[in-house]
């Protein structure tokens, strides 16, 4: 397998042709998506490489969630592209850490997106890390988590993939809330194989 990587700002070439994360010519299939609220490009206008089928791409730098609203999803810049119609296995990890001081009730969620009509994949939201504790602390608390997104996805023709994520400050406030690129604990990857027409 080749291998991939992805971040915001930065092009992998590896002798493939790079693809600008507003690329605007894939579509996913009408029975894998539902409509979803507009969401906005990772930071510094990431761009990403185009893959192979049977590749995988990882997150190569921390990708923050603070700055954005509590749940205001994003796309991160790990993104893929399934270069020809038909079906697809896709494995994900995502690795995420939360950081706040009690009382805190805080959480990260990721999911799979058409990047181009802004719908996401059906069954793919996941909880990526959950920190609650609600007795009152004088110093901040924290953790890190791994969430898989293991799914079959049907497209009619080439089609890029965006892995979003959210942060939700359910109780209290985070003063860390990221998408790790590892690989301290695991690494946040996005592996995909065609398995079918």
């Amino acid at each position: 397998m080749r291998r991939l990587m992805a971040a915001a700002g930065t092009t992998a070439l590896l002798g493939l042709a790079a693809i600008p994360a507003h690329a605007n010519a894939i579509s996913a299939a009408p029975s894998q998506r539902h409509q979803v609220p507009a969401t906005t490009a990772g930071a510094g206008g990431s761009r990403i490489a185009q893959a192979l089928p049977g590749d995988i791409a990882y997150l190569n730098t921390t990708f923050d969630l603070q700055p954005y609203a509590s749940g205001r999803w994003v796309n991160t810049p790990l993104q893929v592209i399934l270069p020809q119609a038909g079906r697809y296995h896709v494995d994900v990890n995502v690795q995420g850490r939360l950081w706040g001081t009690p009382p805190i009730n805080l959480v990260i969620l990721a999911r799979l997106a058409d990047a181009t009509t802004g719908t996401v994949l059906s069954n793919t939201t996941r909880l990526v890390d959950h920190l609650v504790d609600m007795n009152p602390w004088d110093r901040p608390i924290g953790q890190r988590a791994t969430a898989p997104i293991d799914d079959e996805i049907r497209v009619t023709r080439p089609t890029r993939i965006v892995l979003q994520a959210t942060r939700l400050n359910q109780a209290g406030l985070s003063s860390i809330a990221e998408i790790l690129p590892g690989p301290g604990g695991g690494r946040t990857s996005f592996r995909f194989e065609r398995v079918g027409p």
